[in-house]
């Protein structure tokens, strides 16, 4: 269909490096997003109209669902790598202050996930299951190395505590709660990773 080879051919024209930080003004990470947004209004104009017929034909029900599926599979393809990347460069940079590690990988993930969820908005006008999915899948990376970490490399209560403070008061309640549904997804992350740490 247009949409799916819309989206497949702004996911071909992204050239995201290997290396490097992954910050919101570093033309990489506006890569990210702006080949994407140039595409959004003449696609959402047209899925308007399937989703807006997708609850009484089950073949626009399938059309809007491959879109979505489409749409998410691409922007995991995309964005994963760098997260992956950005995530490992900063447990080096702060693999002697966990606290800091934690704080700022849940910085770039939150801005991740909202950068995310405001682009997937651009295309579509539902909010869908699959998109929580794709934030959860973007947001894991964290847990990959949050949840060694505490157990092979955290020891004392007293850091134990610091980095509990750091995800209930730095994380949940100034950003997740804060924000809303935007962040449901990782909200998920960091109760999980609070819950793991007390």
């Amino acid at each position: 269909s247009y949409i799916v080879n819309t989206i497949r051919s702004s996911a071909a024209s992204v050239t995201i490096p290997t290396q490097g930080p992954l910050v919101p003004n570093d033309p990489a990470f506006t890569q990210l997003y702006s080949k994407f947004r140039g595409q959004g209004p003449r696609v959402k104009a047209l899925m308007e109209q399937i989703e807006d017929r997708s609850d009484k034909n089950s073949e626009y029900l399938q059309v809007m669902q491959d879109c979505y599926t489409c749409y998410c599979y691409q922007r995991q393809t995309l964005v994963l790598p760098s997260i992956n990347n950005e995530i490992d460069r900063l447990y080096k940079l702060h693999s002697a202050d966990y606290c800091t590690f934690i704080r700022t990988s849940c910085m770039v993930l939150i801005r991740i996930c909202e950068d995310e969820y405001s682009l997937y908005h651009c295309f579509f006008s539902r909010s869908d299951l699959i998109l929580q999915g794709l934030l959860e899948s973007l947001s894991s990376t964290l847990y990959d190395y949050f949840r060694p970490m505490l157990i092979q490399n955290v020891q004392g209560f007293e850091l134990l505590a610091d980095i509990c403070s750091v995800l209930k008061n730095d994380v949940i309640e100034d950003q997740v709660d804060a924000k809303g549904e935007c962040l449901e997804a990782f909200g998920l992350l960091a109760i999980q990773m609070l819950e793991d740490a007390q």
